[in-house]
């Protein structure tokens, strides 16, 4: 076990404004609010304690790094989601039924999502039922029962949710232009996998088992426990309770990052009625490489309130909402841009400002504006982590990808310190107007 770390965190400075703006601003010093306690188990489970003022609640929460980005077997996409549904089947020692019993008694509320690089399992709980619901997961994670009939009978659930999100015309044209951005990788597939695959499930108890076995390990689990927790209690509970889950044999095959595809356009007319939208996406840098902080930056900048996408298309009438965002993935990065026209016919419009604002963006990033974005992101940051279960979240997220909780302070230090310059140049380099894909979806008859 490696030794117990904890950093105390806080909002230590912010850059100069008003009549101090024109000197160079003093570096912010940006810390997360809580302390953090981490070990890691000798089996490569990690595990973080974020004690809070949360008196008798607790929340939980197990991220794998397992995702529909992780899927590099032919004819087997679909998994990691697939996995979301079994995971609460139970186990030979607490079967599916005893064990939504046993959660009923302990007052467990808990649930999960799948996305492109990881499966997450959160659960909101009394502290006093953390030392059973310890024992619970832990016996869930190693001896998932993982029966045909199981199997079977959620292949069906499954089938029933692709299709409901097929029946979604904006579903439909984010899967198509994810396939056109990122073509035979796995992140060119929906988290739900292709209609095929997800059709031939039922019979899939041997494929679900080999992708059991090679992705629920520990060495690919982070396991985090905010709000009123004891981080040395929890760490000998955790390691007596885990400690035996034993490391893949055969570790899976890394995908490895998408290589770069030519810019597409994708039209899709949906037979009834819907909202028009305008999609445009970039490929720009992975979580933590070079300029994807700048880039989150340039997301705000242009779609926040008074933001330039908000003033032209939102406040002038030719659209009900734009936003815009970058993707925390690891493969590779994308900026997002969604804008939900009033009108179909002011799509193309709508599409010229965008890439007007985008180049502009590249010539000139308001120094000004930054700095009050700056002060509505301190508080932002601090008003959003008011509850254990946020706090967990926020922490997972963060800790499954760097590891290493102090790179959170880091992290949070660079984006408060990114310059206009740095955002100029992520732009000019990430955001050219012509690197765009575009995706359009209008109802029949607009």
């Amino acid at each position: 076990m490696t030794t117990i770390s904890a950093i105390a965190l806080t909002i230590v400075a912010l850059p100069a404004m008003g009549a101090d703006a024109e000197r160079p601003p003093e570096p912010a010093t940006v810390r997360f609010p809580y302390d953090i306690s981490t070990t890691e188990l000798d089996n490569g489970l990690r595990v973080v304690a974020v004690p809070m003022p949360t008196p008798g609640v607790v929340a939980w929460e197990v991220r794998m790094s397992v995702g529909s980005g992780s899927e590099t077997e032919k004819g087997r996409t679909g998994f990691a989601h697939f996995f979301e549904h079994l995971m609460f089947h139970g186990t030979e020692t607490l079967p599916r039924e005893r064990r939504l019993g046993e959660l009923l008694r302990l007052g467990v509320d808990d649930g999960g999502w799948t996305w492109l690089d990881e499966t997450t399992y959160p659960a909101l709980l009394p502290a006093s039922s953390l030392p059973r619901w310890i024992d619970i997961e832990a016996d869930l994670f190693q001896h998932l029962a993982l029966t045909p009939e199981g199997v079977r009978r959620e292949a069906g659930a499954v089938y029933g949710e692709f299709r409901k999100s097929s029946a979604n015309p904006e579903n439909v044209l984010e899967d198509r232009l994810m396939e056109k951005m990122f073509g035979t990788h796995p992140y060119g597939h929906s988290t739900l996998g292709f209609e095929e695959d997800i059709a031939a499930m039922p019979d899939s108890w041997e494929a679900a088992r080999a992708f059991f076995d090679a992705w629920y390990r520990p060495e690919h689990a982070t396991l985090v426990v905010a709000g009123d927790v004891q981080p040395e209690a929890l760490f000998a509970a955790v390691t007596e309770a885990f400690g035996p889950w034993e490391r893949a044999e055969h570790p899976p095959v890394d995908p490895g990052p998408p290589a770069e595809r030519p810019p597409a356009r994708v039209t899709l007319t949906w037979e009834t009625p819907t909202e028009p939208v305008l999609l445009m996406d970039w490929r720009v840098p992975a979580y933590g490489e070079e300029g994807h902080e700048a880039l989150d930056w340039a997301a705000d900048l242009l779609t926040a309130p008074g933001g330039p996408l908000d003033t032209r298309l939102v406040r002038d009438g030719l659209a009900r909402s734009a936003y815009a965002t970058v993707y925390p993935t690891v493969q590779a990065g994308i900026l997002a841009i969604r804008v939900a026209a009033a009108d179909a016919e002011d799509l193309p419009r709508i599409e010229e400002i965008v890439r007007e604002e985008v180049a502009r963006l590249a010539e000139n990033a308001d120094a000004a504006t930054m700095d009050t974005m700056r002060v509505r992101q301190r508080y932002a940051l601090l008003s959003g982590l008011d509850d254990p279960a946020r706090v967990a979240d926020f922490v997972g997220h963060r800790v499954r990808r760097d590891r290493d909780p102090a790179a959170i302070d880091a992290r949070l230090t660079a984006h408060a310190n990114i310059t206009p310059g740095e955002v100029e140049e992520a732009a000019a380099r990430w955001l050219k107007p012509d690197d765009a894909f575009v995706g359009i979806v209008v109802g029949g008859g607009q």
